[in-house]
C-alpha cells in the first residue's frame, strides 16, 4: 500500500488512464482496421466510446472527491523555498499535455500509413 503514496504511482496511473481512454475513444478506427465497413465500425464503436466518456467522467469525479478529502501532507518548507513537489507536478502536467497532442497525431500518422489496408467504401 506504500506504493500508492509514491510519485511513481501517480505517473503510472496517469499513463494507464491515457492508454485505456485512448484505446476506448479510438475504437471505431480499430474496427475499421479489423476489416469492418465504416458504418459497422461506427455502430460497433459507439457504445465503447460512450462507455469510455462515462468512465472518464466517473474517474474525474472520484479523483476530485478523493483529492478533497485526502489527509494533508505535513512538510516543513523554508520561507523562500519553492513548494515541495511543484516542479514534479508541473513536469507531469507538461507530459500529459504533450501526450494529449502526440497520441492523436500518431493515430493520424498510423491511419495514413495503413490507408491501403482500410476499406472506406461502404
Amino acid at each position: 500500500m506504500k506504493f500508492f503514496e509514491t510519485p511513481t504511482a501517480f505517473v503510472a496511473a496517469v499513463m494507464v488512464a491515457i492508454l485505456a481512454f485512448g484505446l476506448g475513444l479510438t475504437s471505431p478506427m480499430w474496427f475499421l482496421l479489423d476489416g469492418r465497413s465504416p458504418v459497422d465500425a461506427i455502430h460497433a464503436g459507439t457504445p465503447i466510446v460512450v462507455a469510455t466518456i462515462g468512465g472518464m467522467v466517473v474517474t474525474l469525479i472520484l479523483g476530485l472527491f478523493l483529492q478533497r478529502y485526502r489527509k494533508p501532507d505535513v512538510i516543513e518548507v523554508e520561507t523562500y523555498a519553492e513548494p515541495v513537489g511543484s516542479r514534479r507536478k508541473g513536469m507531469i502536467v507538461h507530459v500529459i499535455t504533450l501526450a494529449m497532442f502526440i497520441v492523436p497525431f500518431l493515430t493520424i500518422i498510423l491511419g495514413i500509413l495503413l490507408k491501403s489496408v482500410i476499406d472506406a467504401d461502404s
